[in-house]
């Protein structure tokens, strides 16, 4: 998180994958972590 409020615009970071299978499991992983920040699953994505 301390990286994140570093940049001018965190909100606006877009994260890329190689394949459509590594991108499914990006997708799964940041809304997993998602669940378990009460802060962060407030926001809107």
């Amino acid at each position: 998180m301390n990286e994140l409020k570093q940049l001018p615009s965190p909100e606006k970071i877009a994260l890329v994958a190689p394949t459509g299978r590594a991108a499914q499991r990006l997708t799964e992983s940041v809304q997993e972590n998602l669940k378990k920040s009460p802060r962060l699953s407030k926001m809107d994505f």
